[in-house]
């Protein structure tokens, strides 16, 4: 045992003459340092969130409304400018704002023959007529149907050549009308519509068909219905 006793310290002796930190004991872990102590609390008020930016206004939808250019072709009857009922083709050009529609018109009438009372003598009437038609109309529960009432102003001038005499006499004269209308379309498709329309035409002038060596031929009627029938294009 004192043998023991004595190599284990010899080999303490030893070991502290390579290492001289072995015979130290070992140093003790520091303590963690001490948390730091919550902040008062604040008496100022949290910041205000950021506002959402405001939503972009909505880009206006174009307006449907815009400026048409229809032109129309048709057939056209009268009862009431000369002694027997007339009857033509007329073409028509316009401008369309939404309800509102003006058209300049002219037509081309068949001559019709009118005869005098006591006698075969008579004469060719031949017509050409000018107007301006404005309407203002809607659709009408069917969206395709528009219907609404129209103002016409109707000038016509007519040429009369006697015929059944010797060196029958010619005239020429012009009568003028204007009274209220109306019409109704049916779109057929977005450029193509049929067209309907009926005036009443109170008679502004009434010439007289008084042909030399052929007598009277008669006079227009104080009232004239104008009425047609056609196709309109818009542009």
């Amino acid at each position: 045992p004192r043998c023991e006793t004595l190599a284990e310290a010899a080999a303490l002796i030893i070991a502290i003459a390579y290492d001289p930190a072995a015979a130290e004991p070992a140093a003790a872990e520091p303590a963690p340092p001490p948390e730091p102590p919550e902040p008062p609390p604040s008496s100022e008020p949290p910041a205000p969130r950021p506002s959402p930016e405001p939503p972009e206004p909505p880009v206006p939808e174009p307006d449907e409304r815009a400026i048409e250019l229809p032109a129309g072709l048709g057939g056209v009857v009268a009862v009431g400018v000369t002694p027997k009922a007339n009857a033509g083709g007329a073409l028509r050009l316009g401008l369309r704002y939404d309800w509102l529609q003006v058209f300049a018109e002219g037509a081309l009438w068949l001559p019709v023959q009118a005869t005098v009372e006591d006698g075969p003598a008579g004469g060719d009437l031949a017509l050409q007529t000018l107007g301006l038609v404005g309407c203002g109309g809607t659709s009408v529960g069917w969206e395709p149907l528009r219907m609404g009432g129209c103002a016409r102003v109707l000038l016509a001038r007519v040429r009369a050549e006697g015929f059944g005499v010797t060196r029958p006499g010619a005239a020429t004269g012009l009568w003028l009308g204007l009274g209220p209308g109306g019409f109704a379309t049916v779109e057929l498709t977005p450029w193509l519509a049929a067209r309907v329309e009926l005036a009443a035409l109170v008679a502004a002038t009434r010439p007289r068909w008084l042909l030399r060596n052929v007598g009277e031929l008669g006079d227009p009627g104080v009232i004239t219905l104008h009425g047609g029938l056609g196709l309109d294009v818009t542009f």
